[in-house]
């Protein structure tokens, strides 16, 4: 082997270790936790793009939807609004373990039946979490941009009430972002 082809092995599998033992870190702990406070400050503005925060919430599995190996579901606050849309990777961190009691299909739907008592979240450190305890949710916020101009994507609601999530709080003519959660880390409030 040409200590080229050499250097290049050690460097890739150098890096694939750096990777593997990389531990997410905490956000900074934003101070609401609320539907109205994340439109408020999360939606309508953008100033935390590519920073990582944290908000105290519940994950809800009202809509969940199992892509792959991948959990779609969200972050709500104490009252069980929207906060945030969230993708877990199934593993054995910063996940769910969900106990699947049965199963159907009907109209090109795959119906599940999830045993609450026996599903979990799986935080930072792999340990158990009920599905109904408050957590700290980290993660990197990144707004969408257009492709071409590599400006904000912004939308604007069109009658009060007509956002999806925020019907509350969305009033016509409000301008506000799309964002996405990368990286989450889950982390209980309890000891």
């Amino acid at each position: 082997m040409s200590k080229t082809l050499l250097y290049s092995l050690f460097t890739f599998v150098l890096l694939f270790l750096s990777n593997c033992s990389h531990s997410l870190d905490k956000g900074q702990i934003l101070p609401f936790s609320d539907a109205s406070a994340v439109w408020e400050n999360l939606q309508q503005k953008n100033e935390l793009h590519e920073k990582r925060i944290a908000l105290k919430g519940f994950i809800s599995l009202d809509q969940l939807r199992i892509r792959g190996n991948a959990f779609h579901c969200q972050l709500v606050d104490h009252e069980g609004h929207h906060l945030l849309h969230l993708i877990l990777e199934k593993g054995r961190k910063n996940s769910l373990k969900l106990d699947i009691k049965n199963t159907e299909k009907a109209n090109n739907l795959h119906y599940i039946d999830i045993d609450m008592q026996n599903s979990y979240i799986l935080d930072n450190e792999g340990n158990n979490i009920p599905l109904q305890q408050n957590i700290l949710l980290s993660f990197n916020i990144r707004y969408s941009k257009n492709a071409e101009t590599k400006k904000f994507v912004q939308l604007q609601v069109t009658e009060d009430g007509k956002h999806a999530f925020f019907e509350e709080y969305a009033k016509k003519g409000q301008q506000y972002y799309l964002f996405t959660a990368d990286s989450p880390r889950i982390d209980s409030l309890h000891p």
